[in-house]
């Protein structure tokens, strides 16, 4: 089954889509749009507010000390790039791998945290967020999402060519 492919039915030349299929289109590029917007959404944060990161992930206790200089310059940037890159709809599988690998982590750093009764910040939108299974539940949807968009890359639409459906869809 192809999820990507656009099956409209045809009247004369003109290819008409239902509504479902104008509403999975909208819906799966909301989705998109949203979490590349989160994880651009989340670097910028962790740059305008580089100590309270810093804190975060000194907070999880498990990171070598002479690494966290380093997360903290260069994982904000990373999500910023690979939030962009879901927005764009570049290389929708190395990208989704990519934001699927860090939620992993994440992931894995949280529940690392809550079975030794750490109370910690996340480290994820800047204001504190505790490390708990609320953020559990929150990172397996978003790694859920990027793993279907893994296994199925035609779901990410590339911006040119959402762009064109946002000026054709728009009603006179």
């Amino acid at each position: 089954m192809d999820l990507g492919k656009n099956a409209g039915s045809i009247i004369g030349n003109a290819i008409v889509e239902s509504d479902r299929q104008s509403l999975w289109k909208w819906g799966v590029l909301s989705i998109q749009i949203g979490l590349g917007a989160l994880f651009i959404y989340a670097g910028v944060t962790k740059l305008l507010d580089p100590l309270r990161f810093e804190a975060s992930i000194l907070g999880y206790q498990i990171i070598p000390l002479w690494l966290v200089g380093p997360i903290r310059t260069v994982m904000p940037w990373i999500e910023i790039i690979l939030g962009l890159s879901l927005v764009m709809g570049w290389r929708p599988q190395l990208t989704s791998g990519a934001l699927a690998t860090l939620l992993i982590i994440f992931t894995i750093l949280v529940v690392f945290a809550i079975a030794n009764g750490w109370i910690v910040d996340c480290g994820c939108f800047g204001s504190p967020h505790p490390a708990d299974g609320w953020k559990v539940v929150q990172n397996g949807v978003m790694l859920g999402i990027t793993i279907l968009f893994n296994r199925y890359p035609q779901l990410v639409r590339p911006y040119q060519e959402w762009k064109l459906w946002l000026v054709r869809d728009k009603k006179p």
